[in-house]
C-alpha cells in the first residue's frame, strides 16, 4: 500500500499521521509526511481486538461528514507585487486540510469523576493508603477552604490533593538513593500504571503530548500528557492547571508529579444540539482581528503588508483545525468548538454563535 520495506525497523522518525485501511483491520500505518516514511503495525491474527478497528471505521462512515479540501485548492496563494516581502511562492505550498461544511454538535452535560460527599469517602481512604501506605502515623490530613481534602507525609516529602473540583494531584519529592534511567517506553509504562492506579484508564484516553527536561540538578525529567474523547470528540483543557486531563512526570525513574481530572457524562441529563454551527471559515471571519493581531506579533516582518496577502500567510501558517469539546466547568457542561493552531498559537473558538 504505501511501499514499506519490512526491514526497516530501526527508523528515526516524527509520526505525523495514522491511516486505517477498511480492508485490513489487522494493521494500523503511521505516517512521517516530512521524510515520506511509512510504517505499518500489524497485530497477531489471534488479537481478538482487530473488531475496533472496523466499529471506528462504521463510526466515521455513518456519521455526517464535515467535508476538507486542501487550503493550497481552495486559495490562490499569489502575493501582491506591491508588498516588499520576499517570499518563495513554494513556501505557501500546504497539504494541510481545511472544513468547508459544518456540522451541529450537541452541548453535553458532566459531571466529575467524584465529589467529596460521604459515599467517596472509601475512594478517597484507598488513594492515601496507596500514596503512604496503611500506616498514617507521620500522614496529616487537612480540608482546605474549598472542601479539598490534602494529605502530607512527613515534611511535605509527598502529598496527596485529593480536590473538590474532582482533581487528584499527587507530589513526591526526588530519591536520589532510588534513581534510575528512564527510556520512553519505561516512562509510559509507569504512567498508565498510576493512572490505573489512581481512578482506572478512561476508555478513551491517548497520549496527546511528551516530552523531556532537566532541573536545576541536571535530572531527567519525562513528562507525559494525556488526554480522552467524550462522544468522539476531543476535550479541550484550555486554561486548566496543566491544559491536559492527566499529566505526569517522572524524575529519574519515580513519579515527582501526577495531576488527573476527568470529567464524566452525567447520567441524568441530555445533549441539547442546535442547528446554526458555524463553518471554520465564518469563524475566521469572525475572529479575524484577534487572530491577525497575535499572528503579527511573532511575525513583525510582515506589519505594513495588505490584509488579504497578510491572510494568505495565515492561512498558510493554520494546522490542526477540527472540532472538539471545551469545558465549562462551573455549568457542568462540554461546549463544541472549532480549534486550529496558528503559528503555535492555539485557538479554541465556539461553534455556535
Amino acid at each position: 500500500m504505501f511501499g514499506i520495506d519490512k526491514n526497516n525497523s530501526d527508523l528515526d522518525i516524527n509520526i505525523d499521521g495514522i491511516w486505517i485501511s477498511k480492508d485490513d483491520s489487522q494493521s494500523i500505518y503511521l505516517s512521517d509526511e516530512i521524510q515520506k516514511i511509512y510504517c505499518r503495525l500489524q497485530v497477531e491474527e489471534s488479537f481478538d481486538k482487530s473488531y475496533e478497528i472496523a466499529n471506528v471505521i462504521d463510526i466515521i462512515e455513518n456519521d455526517k461528514i464535515i467535508e476538507y479540501r486542501r487550503i493550497s485548492d481552495l486559495f490562490s496563494f499569489n502575493l501582491s507585487e506591491s508588498d516588499n516581502v520576499s517570499e518563495n511562492k513554494e513556501n505557501f505550498i500546504t497539504n494541510e486540510l481545511f472544513p468547508v461544511t459544518n456540522k451541529n454538535i450537541g452541548f453535553i452535560k458532566i459531571t466529575t469523576e467524584f465529589s467529596m460527599d460521604e459515599k467517596h469517602e472509601s475512594l478517597f481512604k484507598s488513594f492515601a493508603q496507596k500514596a503512604f501506605g496503611k500506616n498514617f502515623n507521620f500522614v496529616k490530613k487537612m480540608t482546605d477552604v474549598d472542601e479539598s481534602i490534602i494529605y502530607v507525609y512527613g515534611y511535605a516529602n509527598k502529598a496527596l490533593r485529593i480536590g473538590s473540583d474532582g482533581s487528584i494531584e499527587y507530589t513526591q519529592r526526588f530519591d536520589k538513593k532510588q534513581g534510575v534511567e528512564f527510556n520512553f517506553r519505561d516512562g509510559l509504562k509507569h504512567a498508565l500504571y498510576y493512572i490505573q492506579m489512581y481512578g482506572g484508564i478512561p476508555d478513551t484516553l491517548y497520549l496527546s503530548n511528551y516530552y523531556n527536561k532537566s532541573d536545576d540538578m541536571s535530572r531527567q525529567i519525562l513528562i507525559f500528557d494525556f488526554d480522552y474523547r467524550i462522544a468522539h470528540l476531543p476535550i479541550i483543557y484550555s486554561g486548566k492547571s496543566y491544559n491536559h486531563a492527566i499529566h505526569i512526570e517522572i524524575t529519574e525513574g519515580q513519579i515527582s508529579k501526577f495531576y488527573r481530572q476527568i470529567y464524566v457524562l452525567d447520567d441524568n441529563a441530555e445533549s441539547y444540539v442546535l442547528d446554526n454551527a458555524r463553518t471554520f471559515n465564518e469563524t475566521l471571519n469572525e475572529n479575524g482581528s484577534l487572530i491577525q493581531k497575535n499572528y503579527l506579533e511573532v511575525k513583525d516582518n510582515l506589519l505594513g503588508i495588505s490584509e488579504s496577502d497578510l491572510w494568505l500567510y495565515i492561512l498558510r501558517d493554520i494546522v490542526n483545525v477540527d472540532i472538539g469539546y471545551t469545558i465549562n466547568s462551573k455549568e457542568k457542561f462540554l461546549y463544541p468548538i472549532w480549534k486550529c493552531k496558528v503559528n503555535n498559537h492555539k485557538y479554541n473558538f465556539l461553534l455556535y454563535k
